[in-house]
């Protein structure tokens, strides 16, 4: 009973952390800087940046910072499906929803909450005949590897093949390109292809 009283913190297994090594977990949280955490902890400044790595590498306090932070995701509402839900947005967004024809953009307050989330930028620039409009949209293509990355879609493998004969009528390189689809096919249709 006396150790809890070392440990004002609740939850977990913090028994074996002392007060100060309890805080360091918690500043370390903040900004993932050990020195600057060990300092906010009350040990001393010549010593800080050793002791912070020294407590990144005890399991107790690794331990301890992976439940703040599993915590810190709880509370913010973090999850991976909600990651995957707005890299949908921005992967898949279509620059043709903020256009009502060629030269008339869509009214912004027409737009739906997803439609604006794929926005990155908007840029008036004042010009001889009106201002004119610059709309940027966040990267696609970032989006679409961070999503299949996420959902270990993988991209073709190539390889490549080459000889060593020379002359008419021989390639020299070929390259083949690889394609596992097996893993992207729904488990219910693996049985009627046989897989």
């Amino acid at each position: 009973m006396e150790n809890s009283a070392k440990n004002p913190v609740i939850g977990g297994n913090v028994d074996k952390l002392t007060a100060k090594e309890e805080k360091f977990c918690y500043e370390y949280c903040i900004d993932l800087n050990a020195t600057k955490a060990a300092i906010r902890a009350g040990y001393s400044e010549k010593s800080a940046r050793s002791i912070g790595y020294q407590n990144l590498t005890k399991p107790d306090i690794k331990r301890r910072i992976e439940e703040k932070q599993n915590d810190l995701s709880k509370a913010a509402g973090i999850t991976a499906l909600r990651i995957i839900k707005e890299l949908e947005k921005i992967a898949f967004s279509n620059m043709g929803d903020l256009r009502i024809n060629w030269t008339t953009l869509t009214d912004w307050d027409s737009l739906n909450d997803d439609q604006k989330s794929c926005i990155q930028e908007v840029e008036t620039t004042p010009g001889k005949y009106g201002d004119s409009l610059k709309v940027k949209f966040y990267n696609k293509q970032e989006a679409l590897k961070a999503l299949a990355n996420l959902l270990g879609i993988k991209a073709p493998s190539r390889t490549e093949i080459s000889s060593s004969e020379e002359g008419e009528g021989y390639a020299k390189t070929i390259y083949l390109e690889l394609i596992n689809k097996r893993d992207q096919v729904a488990p219910e249709s693996k049985s009627s292809f046989g897989m």
